[in-house]
């Protein structure tokens, strides 16, 4: 069965016999490296920085680069970061444990917590995996160029092996076991990440423009799906910011209801 979200991998109304190059759709760089970069925003104090000036100081010549981009694309798409470069709890919860399972968990959801990843899982549980045939699967799915469908396949097996759910001979497996005096519960359950992608309507580009999608979450409890989502570019002026923001004015309803009342 194809995955899901390929069906709607190519956007823009028609089919396209051009395949994509990169895609902000899976993760291009792998779980171990995306903490990484997590990390050394954390330690430099960069997450309250512009992310121009986070760029600069991990050692990236701006924020658009490549190897900068797809690195802090992989960090949302694993929930590791909220908006620009503000870190989330799931990765506050892996740098500052408080025991080694929560480290596990944390893993597990990262990996589960991404839909195309979690189908991946649970099509490949217990069997072992072939990084080409799945690249093959992806290359068709996603609608994504060969090296790029590699790329992705690559990254997911690493992933996999990082996060413990990859044996010594390549089978797939759960998340680490938990020992029943710490059975976290529901806690091992995949939780819905930071960054969702809109498969039907997302863009990787704006007319050559890379985007960026960030959800807010509403309610306090996720689970009532209340949310706002928006896709645009990486950066904007003041002056476009304060046109959005008169713009959501004119179109959203705007109930006069303080936020601990609703």
């Amino acid at each position: 069965m194809p995955l899901k979200q390929g069906e709607n991998a190519n956007t823009g109304g028609g089919a396209s016999s051009s395949r994509k190059d990169s895609t902000r759709n899976l993760p291009m760089i792998d779980l171990e490296e995306a903490i990484r970069i997590a990390q050394r925003i954390r330690d430099m104090g960069l997450e309250t920085s512009p992310i121009h000036e986070v760029a600069r100081r991990v050692g990236y010549k701006n924020a658009t680069s490549t190897p900068f981009y797809r690195r802090m694309t992989a960090a949302r798409l694993f929930g590791l970061l909220e908006a620009k470069a503000l870190l989330s709890q799931r990765a506050l919860d892996y740098i500052k444990p408080h025991d080694e399972q929560m480290k596990a968990r944390v893993l597990a959801e990262a990996i589960l917590g991404i839909p195309a990843y979690a189908e991946l899982h649970k099509r490949y549980v217990g069997k072992k995996l072939n990084v080409e045939l799945l690249a093959n699967g992806i290359a068709k799915d996603f609608h994504f160029s060969d090296d790029c469908a590699r790329t992705c396949a690559k990254t997911f097996e690493a992933s996999l092996r990082f996060a413990g759910m990859l044996s010594t001979d390549g089978v797939v497996c759960g998340p680490v076991a938990i020992s029943p005096q710490e059975d976290p519960g529901p806690q091992l359950q995949p939780t819905a990440p930071t960054i969702e992608p809109d498969w039907a309507h997302l863009d990787e580009k704006q007319d050559g423009v890379e985007t960026q999608q960030h959800t807010l979450f509403l309610d306090k409890d996720k689970a009532k799906g209340r949310r706002f989502s928006f896709v645009g570019p990486l950066a904007i002026s003041r002056a476009e910011y304060e046109r959005i923001c008169r713009w959501l004015e004119v179109q959203m309803i705007v109930e006069a209801v303080k936020e601990n009342q609703a």
